[in-house]
């Protein structure tokens, strides 16, 4: 995670953007590619916590992670709900 920067008061709790390759609506499941190139999963949890119905292959999307498993997905011009 070298040069993302923590969110506040948290270390290991980092926001990054991301384009989401795929989703599938049916399990709110899907996977993301890193503006760094990694490939993320996106668990259906994130997706519940960003409050989005569904999203689209091609999508920007903002991710937070903590510890390295994403937490929070949300459209990447929106503020975090949290």
């Amino acid at each position: 995670m070298t040069g993302v920067p923590p969110l506040a008061g948290d270390p290991v709790r980092m926001s990054r953007q991301a384009t989401v390759r795929t989703f599938d609506p049916a399990s709110r499941a899907g996977t993301a590619v890193r503006d760094d190139g990694g490939l993320v999963d996106l668990p259906a949890a994130a997706f519940a916590a960003g409050g989005l119905l569904g999203l689209r292959p091609g999508q920007r999307v903002r991710l937070e992670e903590h510890a390295g498993v994403v937490t929070l997905v949300t459209i990447a011009t929106l503020p975090s709900p949290q």
